[in-house]
């Protein structure tokens, strides 16, 4: 048994490292993705300051939020805005990867969706979906924001989420 470091790369915030391993005369790639926690810190700065832009505008909102659906089920999300009428206007969350994002993000992100029922849903997906994904996040009625560059999301966000609240 042996095994050799084929490949190292950064992809914005993802160091990807793919190793080589040989068993028995078979040749098995692994590859490894660790996200960089200052990508999640920065992320969490910006994600407050959106919040306090709506907050501000009189709609409760914030990071890593939390709401109940209806089958009595908490579900996370990145970022939350309430309406102020008691309801969901908009929920969001991020979908990263160093090649295009697959249907289980959708169907996740779907899930927690349907269960809590916003106004709104957005996906934030870096760098894209792939075709299949796009599809069904088309037919499941989501919004998506994708973009190669992670750090870029929470601002189109936040011009996605002030057409959805009209301001």
């Amino acid at each position: 048994m042996g095994f050799s470091v084929h490949s190292v790369a950064l992809f914005a915030s993802l160091l990807v490292v793919e190793l080589a391993l040989v068993v028995s005369g078979n040749l098995f790639l692994l590859s490894i993705v660790v996200t960089a926690s200052v990508f999640v810190m920065g992320t969490r700065a910006d994600f407050e300051t959106l919040a306090k832009k709506y907050e501000d505008a009189g709609h409760p909102a914030g990071p890593s939020g939390s709401v109940v659906g209806a089958s009595g089920v908490s579900h996370s999300f990145a970022f939350v805005v309430s309406s102020t009428t008691g309801g969901v206007d908009v929920v969001s969350d991020t979908a990263l990867s160093v090649s295009e994002v697959d249907e289980t993000k959708v169907l996740g992100f779907f899930a927690k969706v349907y269960d809590v029922k916003p106004r709104a849903a957005v996906l934030c997906v870096s760098p894209r979906l792939n075709p299949g994904a796009a599809d069904l996040a088309r037919q499941y009625g989501l919004t998506v924001i994708e973009n190669d560059k992670p750090r870029e999301l929470v601002g189109m966000l936040g011009k996605t989420i002030d057409k959805i609240l009209g301001l």
